[in-house]
C-alpha cells in the first residue's frame, strides 16, 4: 500500500511551479510530486563486487565466445565498435 506524505510550510510560488507543471503533464499535483521525487532521488547503487559477479552470470548464460583483441580492432577499422 502506497504511503502518504504531507509537506507543511510550502512556498506559494513553488506550489504554483508544482501545478503549473503538473498541467503540462497531464498529472494532479500529487502525482506530479511524485515523479519530482522519483526523479530527484537516486536508486541505491550496487557495489561493484555484485555488479561485477551478476555481468559473469549474465555472460555465462548468454555462451558468446570472447573476441580475440585482433577481433576487436577489426571491429574498430569497420566502424563496429
Amino acid at each position: 500500500m502506497p504511503a502518504t506524505l504531507t509537506l507543511k510550510c510550502l512556498p506559494d510560488r513553488l506550489y504554483e511551479r508544482l501545478e503549473a507543471v503538473a498541467a503540462r503533464n497531464g498529472r494532479s499535483t500529487s502525482e506530479e510530486a511524485v515523479a519530482c521525487l522519483d526523479a530527484a532521488l537516486p536508486v541505491a547503487r550496487l557495489a561493484p563486487g555484485e555488479v561485477l559477479s551478476r555481468a559473469r552470470r549474465i555472460r555465462a548464460e548468454l555462451k558468446v565466445s570472447r573476441f580475440r583483441a585482433a577481433d576487436l580492432e577489426n571491429f574498430k577499422r569497420q566502424g563496429c565498435a
